[in-house]
């Protein structure tokens, strides 16, 4: 009877040294599940946000030597993507002359120069096709941006306003280097293009190819002026643009080459002057037509 009694005690300890054992290699084995799950959880609080943001941008600042600043960044669940006041400053064009003068006036913030500012910027990303390679943007919506490009570009200085800019991926394909839009439209755009008289060219000659094309199904264009120029205003081109419309078309940025199937414009003025070219009493004078 105590024989018994032994072997039965030392089975029972037995199975409960295996419950534990089991126990153990299944808490290892959670403990990754559930850390994924808690940070998954800690990236979708918005403190954790802003000091991710806080982070990437200060970080951009100091490689590319310009201010960058989001007063917020949200991102759901759901792949909702929504920025709010972007803003990038060019610093260095002032001196430190310039800061001492600043800064003996008794003010402690530095106004520098806008590059880029947009007041509102919504992305819906659909993330089930990057593991086909594929990008998917179900919605992209710009409200109330700014661009600037002062001395960032060699070949052009590019300044104008947006007001509205939104348009729906169908697809983007990264290994054949394609884009289908579904449909885009621009409101409200004011923009200066001034062409630099002289341009400084690299000993690096090699041309840099952009492979890609872009198909799309419906483009929209209101209310929108463009101003072409050279900087010293001795060529210049502009255009008011009430209502543009382009159906079905492609753009190969490789071969530079667009091709519409329907193309539609209502555009109220166009103007085109060359400022320094002595105008004729008669007949069309081609150098000034306004």
């Amino acid at each position: 009877m105590d024989e018994r009694e032994h072997i039965s005690s030392s089975n029972t300890k037995k199975r409960s040294l295996v419950k534990r054992f089991l126990r153990l290699v299944l808490l290892i084995l959670l403990c990754p599940v559930l850390l994924f799950l808690l940070l998954t959880f800690l990236f979708y609080l918005p403190p954790v946000q802003d000091w991710l943001v806080g982070i990437a941008t200060e970080k951009i600042s100091e490689e590319t030597g310009k201010k960058v600043s989001i007063e917020r960044l949200r991102i759901t669940p759901l792949f909702d993507v929504e920025l709010c006041k972007l803003l990038i400053t060019n610093p260095q064009r002032f001196t430190d002359h310039d800061l001492q003068l600043h800064f003996s006036d008794g003010r402690n913030e530095l106004h520098t120069d806008t590059l880029v500012y947009a007041e509102s910027c919504v992305v819906d990303l659909n993330f089930s096709s990057l593991f086909q390679g594929r990008i998917a943007v179900d919605a992209f919506d710009l409200q109330k941006a700014r661009v600037d490009t002062q001395d960032m570009l060699d070949e052009m200085v590019l300044d104008g306003r947006l007001g509205h800019f939104a348009f729906d991926v169908h697809d983007i394909n990264l290994r054949h280097r394609h884009l289908r839009l579904s449909q885009a439209q621009l409101d409200g755009c004011d923009l200066d293009i001034a062409l630099r008289d002289t341009v400084v060219v690299d000993e690096d000659t090699t041309s840099t190819d952009i492979p890609w094309r872009v198909f799309f199904q419906h483009l929209k264009l209101d209310d929108t002026h463009v101003t072409f120029h050279t900087v010293r205003d001795s060529m210049r081109v502009e255009a008011s643009v009430e209502k543009m419309r382009l159906k079905k078309g492609l753009m190969d940025l490789d071969q530079q080459l667009l091709n519409v199937q329907d193309f539609r414009l209502k555009a109220p003025r166009v103007a085109y002057d060359m400022p320094y070219t002595p105008r004729t009493d008669s007949g069309i004078d081609a150098s000034h037509v306004l």
